[in-house]
């Protein structure tokens, strides 16, 4: 699973360097994305949330419009967004964990 995250993430520092204008190379960015978290996410465990949420979150951060086309395209949209929150939850309870 680690590998097919790190092509999540390549893909991610590839998609920056696209022009939005060019949707022909977005729409497959998005095509291999999707395939790959659908993949993914039918396999994953709950320990394998986090890590999903953390590569879902960078591209929310860098691509939004990619975000929002991977989770409508998604076949289990509603399980990325657990991994999301999964992610964002964990982050803020390290961060109150310091203060």
């Amino acid at each position: 699973m680690t590998s097919q995250l790190d092509v999540l993430r390549r893909l991610i520092t590839q998609s920056v360097s696209i022009h939005p204008g060019d949707k022909a190379r977005i729409s497959n960015i998005i095509r291999q994305f999707v395939g790959i978290l659908d993949n993914i996410l039918e396999n994953s465990s709950d320990d394998d949330l986090t890590q999903i949420g953390e590569v879902l979150h960078e591209l929310r951060l860098n691509q939004y419009y990619i975000y929002n086309e991977v989770m409508r395209r998604l076949k289990n949209s509603i399980k990325a967004q657990d991994a999301v929150q999964k992610f964002r939850w964990r982050q803020l309870s390290r961060r109150l964990r310091r203060a």
